[in-house]
């Protein structure tokens, strides 16, 4: 939101982001740029924005849907193997796995562009599978380049991920019957990739289409911090700009220059960590790997019983997979793109594409030699609905719940404390401090951005211990040292100080709550 403010007051320099792809700010801007800047407005203008990806979304699964179907009945295994599922048990168990994406893996209003990438993700899929169509025209291989490029231009994990749809195709002998057509559809890919690729790679001084992943690795394998990297361990350098550290016990940091944004550690992480090192250990990847294999697990508890339940009912239910190359080849893309944050970082909102993608090619590609299949399939469809019910339900739920309880007013903590700052003459652009409490339940970083956005000041400095199990945050320390931090924000140029996730055990002597939430202020 950010960048999109920036791009949209005519800063178009603030597209180029190596932890941030352009795109997706660039769509918020066209949309929020005829309403203003009021925050309300903002915020429901991009809602609408994500409600028309998800139409996009729901188009582009459809349609990839539909040819997995066709190319699937074209497999070259003798005709009484034949599909277990039906079309329409496979149209029911395909929306089921859509309705996962976008409503447990991701969820449609969250500001990001992790839908946006789903819809590419399943366009670029539909797209692979019609270049083998006879009829398939050059203005189809070129739109699979501008596919594959606008995924780029959304997020860096498609620099990647396109070059090996890009292989896919070549490897489905494509390149043999249509070689200058599936060049085209490279060029169209480098023709838009290529400026953003030159633009990062000119602003940080290598060559680079994205330093998503290297800011990833450094927090997510080597465990450094997320934000306020001092330095170390030894062997991890030191920092060329970080943000300067004020105080001790409790940590406080400031850094209102030189970058200007709502939350500037988070705004450009690439800057405030230029300098580190990253060296590949085989217990801290190792370490990494095996938490991001129980994180999948977690995800797939409902497909892993399915899936082995099928493994063992092989021979009795005479089942095989078996499917046309192309299908083949897009199942080892879909597999590869989860494999890219399996080595990583996996989070659910990344895999909201490749894991309904590769579901799907799973679904079309089971075959049974038995003649009574459909009640077999029936099942099988009926127990991936009930596993999807199960793990989105529960949400969904609880928001309509939310909905129908407060008649449609739902305000969340943090609209809460922008309107009390907005009240008590808190104007846009202050310098603000925050201080939040630390655990595992939250992620500090957006807790603090929202409500700093919605009240659009500017976050200048904040008490942060960059470990919360050996160092006593704010509201531990004595209350000589607490007024020793607040005196440092003072100074920082803070006029007044938030804390939000306030224990109950507290001194707020002096603080104001905000109405029955767990945030107080003090003016500084």
């Amino acid at each position: 939101m950010d960048m999109a403010r920036a791009i949209e007051h005519g800063q178009l320099e603030q597209a180029i982001n190596g932890h941030w792809s352009p795109l997706y700010p660039l769509l918020i801007a066209a949309f929020i740029e005829p309403i203003g800047t009021a925050p309300s407005l903002e915020f429901a203008t991009v809602r609408v924005l994500n409600f028309l990806v998800f139409l996009v979304t729901i188009g582009a699964f459809h349609f990839v849907l539909t040819r997995l179907w066709d190319r699937a009945q074209l497999t070259a295994k003798p005709p009484e193997a034949s599909p277990l599922l039906s079309r329409s048990q496979v149209l029911l168990a395909g929306y089921a796995l859509l309705a996962w994406g976008c409503f447990d893996l991701t969820v449609v209003s969250r500001i990001s562009p992790d839908l946006c990438v789903a819809a590419v993700t399943f366009a670029s899929a539909a797209l692979f599978l019609s270049l083998e169509d006879q009829t398939a025209s050059v203005t189809t291989f070129a739109l699979f380049g501008a596919v594959l490029g606008i995924g780029y231009l959304l997020k860096a994990i498609f620099f990647p991920l396109a070059f090996l749809f890009l292989l896919a195709a070549a490897c489905a002998c494509l390149a043999y019957r249509a070689d200058r057509r599936l060049l085209l559809s490279a060029a169209v890919f480098l023709v838009i990739a290529a400026p953003l690729v030159g633009a990062l790679s000119l602003k940080y001084g290598h060559l680079t289409f994205g330093e998503s992943g290297r800011n990833t690795f450094r927090t997510d394998v080597l465990m450094m911090p997320l934000v306020h990297w001092q330095g170390g361990p030894s062997d991890h350098g030191l920092p060329e700009h970080p943000t300067r550290k004020l105080l001790d016990n409790p940590d406080v940091y400031e850094f209102a220059q030189p970058i200007s944004a709502t939350y500037p550690p988070w705004y450009d992480p690439t800057y405030w960590n230029k300098g580190a090192v990253l060296h590949f250990g085989t217990w801290d990847y190792g370490r990494a790997l095996l938490r991001n294999v129980k994180r999948l697990a977690v995800l797939l508890w409902f497909a892993i019983p399915l899936g082995i339940a099928l493994a063992l009912l092989r021979r009795p239910l005479a089942l095989e997979m078996s499917a046309p190359l192309p299908i083949k080849l897009l199942g080892l893309v879909a597999a590869a793109n989860l494999l890219l944050y399996l080595v990583l970082l996996v989070e659910p909102r990344y895999l909201a594409g490749c894991l309904p993608l590769l579901g799907l090619v799973v679904l079309v590609s089971l075959r049974t030699q038995l003649t009574r299949r459909r009640p077999i399939g029936a099942a099988l469809v009926a127990l991936l609905i009930t596993g999807v019910a199960i793990d989105a339900g529960p949400r969904l739920a609880r928001t309509a719940a939310d909905l129908v309880r407060s008649r449609g007013h739902v305000h969340a903590d943090a609209w809460l404390v922008a309107d009390e700052l907005f009240r008590i003459g808190i104007h846009p652009g202050t310098p603000v401090a925050a201080i939040d409490h630390q655990d595992q339940m939250h992620w500090s970083v957006a807790s603090i951005s929202d409500w700093a956005f919605l009240a659009q000041v500017k976050i200048v400095s904040e008490a942060f211990p960059s470990d919360p199990l050996n160092q006593k945050e704010f509201w531990d320390v004595s209350l000589t040292r607490q007024a020793l931090a607040l005196d440092v924000f003072r100074r920082a140029g803070a006029r007044i100080v938030v804390a939000s996730g306030v224990p109950s055990t507290a001194n707020t002597e002096g603080w104001s709550r905000i109405g029955t939430t767990d945030y107080y202020y003090k003016l500084l």
